[in-house]
């Protein structure tokens, strides 16, 4: 106890210490004060010489790298030296810098860091900035604001998520917003959705009539033959693949096609995950979906481990986590307390979790204006595809979208 307490205090001696340093950027050298981190850390070899000095080893330095975020650091290890024992004592070098820090290795790399900014406690909805950050992306998502800017992430690449807080911590929100992008931005040629809004069709209602959406389920009830008939597709797209290209998933399947032969992707959205008993439809897409384009997100408000079962979170990568009633709940999704922890006067305030662990602020789109949105995007949708010439073998291309930005 002792000693976890010696430790603490010495954690919060050296970052106060440290702050006061780092407040003088003038003077301020972030690798010298990187490098004294590693020593007071205990993240150096320490090494007594002949002459009864005492010589501190750290890794060579390969690369530093000033960011408008922060400061990127790239190291050699040395021999002896451990990846995990830099990560474990993340928290240090986080105190020392007063900031945020992600740190990974690859090979006998080791690679830092350190997001120096704020997380703002606003962000907002803008698709213009999210057409010209994802065009790329298959089914994109704006996950929102972090220490080290806007962060976007395309959902095959998750490929499938958990999105879980308590009522007005952000989750519908979030939801919201990521739907609203996904009708605007992509064809519904190009995304199939299948919404299960098993809150007496409250939160989601607004989309049902987009061309997108081939599933809309509010009764619980239904649930089980709608999950058996997406189910039922996923098989179909197996044998498809298997015996037109012997591909091994749809992005190469989709690469080796004409235009016109391509596959939609699939995105599902349930919200409440509480709601649904028997599971292991949604386990199987969980375990087959990511190859065969089909991809979740899964949203609720009461995590406990009857609802996010060992397989369903083994199979979802990607977390976010807005505030939730206790430690036991944030440790359900993320393993660790930090949701429980966000202040109650940050909605949207979110931790999230996919390759690293960060702090984000996500979008704000209110009801009322993605209302407008989604109904003028209809009405331009049904007046699309009621022309009997095909707009995309003639060379017409898709909708335009910019005019709702």
């Amino acid at each position: 106890m002792l000693s976890v307490l010696l430790s603490t205090v010495g954690v919060m001696i050296f970052g106060t210490a440290s702050y006061g340093l780092y407040k003088n950027r003038k003077t301020f050298d972030p690798v010298k004060h990187m490098k004294v981190s590693f020593i007071k850390a205990d993240m150096a070899i320490k090494k007594i010489r002949n002459n009864g000095k005492t010589e501190y080893i750290t890794p060579d330095l390969v690369d530093f790298v000033e960011e408008n975020w922060g400061y990127r650091f790239e190291y050699k290890m040395k021999n002896g030296m451990s990846i995990k024992a830099f990560e474990a004592k993340k928290s240090f070098i986080e105190t020392a810098f007063n900031g945020a820090a992600e740190i990974r290795g690859e090979g006998n790399r080791l690679y830092i860091d350190v997001f120096t900014g704020k997380v703002p406690t606003e962000c907002s909805f803008n698709l213009d900035e999210i057409r010209d950050n994802t065009w790329r992306m298959i089914l994109p998502c704006f996950l929102g604001i972090s220490r080290k800017g806007k962060e976007y992430v395309d959902l095959t690449k998750a490929p499938h998520g958990i999105v879980g807080g308590e009522t007005g911590g952000g989750k519908s929100t979030f939801i919201r917003q990521l739907l609203t992008a996904i009708a605007i931005l992509r064809d519904p040629r190009q995304v199939r959705i299948h919404l299960f809004d098993l809150k007496f069709g409250l939160e989601l209602s607004m989309f049902e009539n987009l061309p997108h959406v081939e599933t809309f389920v509010d009764d619980v009830y239904k649930v089980e033959e709608a999950l058996k008939n997406i189910n039922g597709e996923l098989d179909k797209r197996g044998q498809l693949i298997k015996e037109k290209s012997r591909k091994k998933d749809i992005e190469a399947y989709n690469n080796s096609v004409p235009e016109e032969g391509k596959l939609p992707y699939h995105l599902i959205i349930v919200d409440e995950l509480a709601e649904i008993e028997d599971t292991d439809s949604i386990q199987r897409i969980a375990r087959l979906g990511r190859a065969l384009g089909f991809h979740m997100i899964l949203a609720t408000q009461r995590p406990d481990a009857k609802v996010l079962e060992g397989q369903i979170k083994a199979n979802c990568p990607m977390k976010v986590a807005f505030k939730v009633i206790n430690s036991v709940n944030s440790k359900i999704i993320l393993d660790n307390v930090k949701a429980a922890q966000i202040p109650k006067e940050y909605p949207g305030r979110s931790i999230v979790q996919f390759k690293t662990e960060r702090e984000v602020q996500t979008p704000l789109l209110e009801e009322e204006i993605a209302n407008k949105i989604i109904y003028k995007r209809i009405k331009e949708l049904d007046e699309f595809y009621m022309q009997e010439v095909d707009p995309v073998v003639e060379g017409k291309g898709t909708p335009d979208t910019t005019e709702y930005c």
